[in-house]
Order: structure tokens, then C-alpha cells, then sequence
């Protein structure tokens, strides 16, 4: 961090002019609150804004413009920059003298993510003594192609904590999209989802790793109050959706029509939609609101320790704090709507005796997995393009309370590290993770290095299901039947003997390649993904609830795509108490 201030000190002298100005003229989409009447979008073409929400602003000249880490981008901070679809090229905005200038979308977007990031940082700055420890790279009207498919991902925004950055996605007005959903706008357009997104970045700052998927919900419910903290209005999605909330912190009811209360399982942003609700029905009642803006800052800190912290035990820290801020006179008003919103409490171990099973089971099944990335995406996203892991499902314990104990097993060629996990069967949360030493593991760096194993002890019957499912699908098409033969044509099938590992002794095996031709028309029209190969590895194995196919049993995949990313599956472990 400290490199990138240094080499941003380091002005290209050609631009030196510029940057010496002390004020400039910045257009971008003001009037947050206006968004909301609808009469104004009334014949305004797509990913467009209306002329009454565009305004210009005089601010500060951006601190760092042209400088070293980006020369050929203007709008640089201390702390951040905006890149029009990558750093590497020109701004979508033109500078002259002392005023940006905007003359087309791409412009304008570029611009106005600036204008409101800087706001942003400033409000946060202000409010929660925030400044961000990494410098944090924007990226607008950015073209991402999907990891499956050769078409642009659109209408979204996202934080990445990889690489750490923002991006901003081409809005969709396709014929079709427009007669089925409607316009959309380009979400840079949007104070609110540029806001929701920068508190990706503060939330990362505060819970950088979490273990619940929980916490992902209560990630987007902090990103909704944040942003409807910096903009003092519960809706969120105002200008991207044109006049309609995409949330909306301040009603009770969801986009659906249902109260909004917790169920077990939610998605994030749905869970995300409760916490907001929460937070933001309590600050009405807070009698010191920036106060009690603080304690959800602090909340979220103190249970950050706790890396098995699921939705309850935020809810158990404010519950602490609430007081402090809230009259007792309004107490039961605030607290009615936490147990509408978010009812019930946290869940603990209660039953220990998994600890005493032992490791040995006659019933096992183990996987070997692959997966490959495309290296543009990789290089894009900041991601690692290859995943070689392996994992074995060793043993279940039925606990009280609807608990249940796995022992699973992280493998490679050298090693096997088993731990219990004990799982929450309602919530679907962890509620810890035991070595073999009967400890529970709390070390960051042990609990990353495990990380996928975790993932993979979480949603282990999905993991078989899907596992059976895409066999049997393979299987099929390799027949010459099933769903797939409709939108793909076969090419050719090539057989050869090949050979693996499974259960720590040799086979032999077969191997059948599928090469594959999507049907244009079908496969437009399904949107079916882009595949080019699938691989099935065939075994003389008695394991029933694979598919069969020239008299063997499947177990193992591999399906390829035409941009170089492949994932690959194989059992090469079985075990069962009864023959």
C-alpha cells in the first residue's frame, strides 16, 4: 500500500497543468430523492437519465489525477480511482480547462461514480472515522464475459475482494428484454448502488473472512443501510430501476408482498433486505442516530472475532447496544420488529459426543475435483485459474437439538487432515470446527487453508445430488438421449482405455469423450452455456446409484467450455456398511 502512495506522488510532468487546479466543474446525476417520481421517467429512452436528475457539482480537483499508478486516467484519489472499463485506457470523460466534460453515457457514468464515490468516503470518513487500507481500483461500463458462455455479463455491480475492486456492468435494452422486464439503466447511474457497493469494500475492512453464509446476508443489509445512511433514503435502486425501489429499508413488506421476516436457508440479499428493515426502523427510534450508527459499525467488528458468527449473533450484539440509544419508552416498538425480522436467537453446541466416534468407518465416499478457469477471466477477476482438491465424507453423528456431527477429510497425494464439523441442520450454519486434537479451530490461517474443504462439508448433499444428477445427464447424452441432445449436436465419441486411483489401489478404466455442436437456434434461445467437450470415466464398480453405460458404472466426469474453463469430478473413494 505504501509503494502505491509513493509511486502516486509521482505526477507525469506533461499533466502537471491540470492537476495544479485547485476546483473543477463535475457533471453526474444529482437529486436522489427525485428519482423516486415516476412522472419523470415518462418517455425517457433506455440507460438514460432525465434531463431534471442531471446537475453539475464544483469540487475539489481530483488529488492524484494522471498520476503514476494510472497515467492516463484523471480521476484519481488518495485512495481509489475510476477507470472507464479498465485501467489501461483513456477516460470516457474529455478535461477542459476546469471542467470534466460528459458527452455521451459512458461519460456521464464514469463521472458520476466519482463524483459519489468521493462523497462517500468523505460521509464515511466523517461518521465512522473509515479509511480504507487498500487502494480500491473502479472499473465502469467493464465487459466481463461469462466463465460458461461467450456473452457479456450485465445489469449488475459487484465488490471484489480478490483483486479488490468495483465494477459496474453494461446495462441490458435488448428488444427482448425491454418487452419481457422493462427498461433498465446502467447501475453507475445510481448514487445508491454505487454507495451499496463502496460498503462491500467497508464491510470487508470490518469481517474480511466469515465462514456462515449468513454473514453474506448480513454483508448486504449493511451495504443497504450504509447507502441509505449516505443518501438519507431507505430505497435503494431508485435511478437503475427508474423510479422503482429494488429494496426498500423502510417497509415492511418485500417486493413479493411478504413480510419480511427470517426463514433458515435465505439468499443473501433477501436476508439482507431483513437486516436493513431492522436497522433502519430502530435509527427512526434512536434518540442519538449517528450514535447508534456507530454501534452497528462496532457490532459488526465484535462479531467478526467470532469466525462460526451467524444473522443472531449480530442480532445479539445490538441487542446489547440498543438500549444506550433507544428510550426504554420505544424499546418494545424496537424490539418487536428485530423478532418479527429476524426472530429467534443464536444456536450452540450442546452435544459433545461426536468427539469420542472414532475415525474409522465402514461406510466412506471420497472426490477428487479440478476445476479450471478461463486465464483472461483469472487475470480479470484476480483469481487462481487452477483448483485441485480433494475430500472425503467419512462419518455422520445424529447430535440433539437437530445437530448433526460430519467428519471430513481434506487429500492430496501427501497428506489427510480430517476435522468434524458440526452443522445447525435447520440454519445450515456451522457452528464449529474440531481438529483432531478435540479443539476447536479458530485460527485464521488454518480455517483459509480449509476453505474449500468447508465449502464442500456445507453443501455436501448437494454435492452428491448434483454429482449424480450431471452422470446420469452424461450418460444419456452419450446415448444419444436426454435434455442435452436437444440443444447440442454430437460431433464425435472417441473411446480409450486410461486408468486412476480408487481406493488407494490402481484400476483400470475407460474413457469416452463427447465432442459437441451447440444447436444455434435451440441454444440461443434456452441460453445454453457454451460447451465444447464432456469426458465420462467409466469403472467396473457396484455402486447403484450411478448411472451404466457399456455395462460399467460412471464415475466420473469432466465437462470442458469453448473459453478453456473445465471442472472436473471424480469418485475415487467408496466405502459402504452393507455389501
Amino acid at each position: 500500500m505504501k509503494k502505491h502512495l509513493a509511486n502516486a506522488l509521482i505526477f507525469s510532468s506533461i499533466f502537471v497543468c491540470v492537476s495544479a487546479q485547485a476546483e473543477i466543474d463535475l457533471p453526474h446525476v444529482g437529486s436522489y430523492d427525485q428519482a423516486q417520481v415516476e412522472t419523470i421517467w415518462k418517455d425517457v429512452k433506455g440507460d438514460s437519465v432525465p434531463k431534471p436528475l442531471l446537475t453539475s457539482s464544483t469540487i475539489d480537483n481530483p488529488g492524484l489525477s494522471y498520476s503514476n499508478i494510472f497515467p492516463k486516467n484523471f480521476l484519481q484519489e488518495e485512495m481509489f480511482t475510476v477507470c472507464y472499463q479498465e485501467c489501461k485506457k483513456k477516460d470516457a470523460v474529455k478535461v477542459n480547462g476546469s471542467s470534466i466534460l460528459a458527452s455521451d453515457n459512458d461519460g456521464l457514468e464514469q463521472a458520476n461514480i466519482y463524483f459519489w464515490l468521493k462523497r462517500y468516503f468523505d460521509f464515511v470518513d466523517e461518521r465512522f472515522s473509515f479509511r480504507p487500507s487498500k487502494y480500491l481500483k473502479v472499473l465502469t461500463n467493464r465487459s466481463i464475459k461469462d466463465t460458461t458462455a461467450s456473452s457479456r455479463m450485465k445489469n449488475n455491480a459487484f465488490f471484489n475482494p480478490a483483486d479488490i475492486s468495483l465494477s459496474f456492468l453494461p446495462a441490458s435494452n435488448n428488444f427482448l428484454f425491454n418487452t419481457l422486464k422493462g427498461k433498465i439503466n446502467r447501475s453507475g447511474y445510481d448514487a445508491s448502488v454505487i454507495s451499496h457497493e463502496a460498503s462491500h469494500y467497508f464491510f470487508h475492512h470490518l469481517f474480511p473472512d466469515s465462514i456462515n453464509s449468513e454473514i453474506a446476508g448480513l454483508n448486504e443489509g449493511f451495504a443497504d443501510y450504509i447507502a441509505n445512511l449516505h443518501l438519507n433514503n431507505p430505497k435503494v435502486g431508485l435511478v437503475m430501476l427508474r423510479g422503482k425501489a429494488l429494496r426498500d429499508a423502510s417497509s415492511l413488506v418485500d417486493g413479493k408482498g411478504q413480510l419480511k421476516t427470517y426463514s433458515p436457508k435465505m439468499e443473501s440479499h433477501d436476508l439482507g433486505e431483513r437486516v436493513a428493515l431492522v436497522l433502519w426502523k430502530t435509527r427512526e427510534q434512536s434518540d442519538n442516530k449517528e450514535e447508534f450508527d456507530r454501534h452497528v459499525v462496532d457490532a459488526v467488528k465484535t462479531i467478526s472475532q467470532n469466525p462460526f458468527a451467524t444473522i443472531h449473533s449480530f442480532k445479539a450484539e445490538m441487542m446489547k447496544r440498543i438500549p444506550s440509544v433507544v428510550s426504554s419508552m420505544n424499546m418494545t416498538n424496537v424490539s418487536t420488529v428485530w423478532e418479527i425480522a429476524l426472530p429467534g436467537k443464536e444456536v450452540a453446541i450442546t452435544d459433545m459426543s461426536f468427539l469420542s466416534k472414532g475415525e474409522v468407518s465402514p461406510s466412506y465416499l471420497g472426490f477428487k475435483i479440478n476445476q479450471t478457469i478461463s486465464k483472461r477471466f483469472t487475470d480479470e477477476m484476480g483469481m487462481d485459474e487452477q483448483t485441485d482438491m480433494g475430500f472425503s465424507f467419512i462419518r455422520e453423528v445424529k447430535l440433539e437439538n437437530n445437530q448433526t456431527a460430519i467428519l471430513m477429510a481434506s487429500e492430496d497425494e501427501k497428506i489427510t487432515r480430517p476435522y468434524w464439523y458440526v452443522l445447525d441442520n435447520k440454519s445450515g450454519n456451522i457452528l464449529g470446527i474440531f481438529g483432531i486434537d478435540q479443539q476447536i479451530v479458530t485460527d485464521k490461517k488454518e480455517l483459509k487453508e480449509i476453505t474449500n474443504l468447508t465449502s464442500q462439508a456445507l453443501g455436501l448433499n448437494e454435492t452428491i445430488t448434483d454429482f449424480i444428477s450431471k452422470t446420469r445427464m452424461f450418460a444419456d447424452l452419450a446415448q444419444g438421449k436426454g435434455d442435452l441432445t436437444s440443444g447440442y449436436k454430437i460431433k464425435s465419441i472417441i473411446s480409450s482405455p486410461s486408468s486412476m486411483i480408487f481406493n488407494g489401489e490402481s484400476i483400470t478404466t475407460e474413457r469416452i469423450e463427447i465432442s459437441l455442436k451447440k444447436k444455434f437456434l435451440i441454444s440461443l434461445i434456452l441460453g445454453l452455456p457454451d460447451i465444447d467437450k464432456v469426458t465420462l470415466y467409466l469403472a467396473d464398480k457396484k455402486i447403484r446409484a450411478l448411472p451404466t453405460l457399456k455395462e460399467k458404472r460412471v464415475i466420473g466426469f469432466k465437462l470442458q467450455f469453448t473459453n478453456g474453463t473445465a471442472s472436473e469430478m471424480i469418485l475415487n473413494k467408496f466405502g459402504r456398511a452393507t455389501p
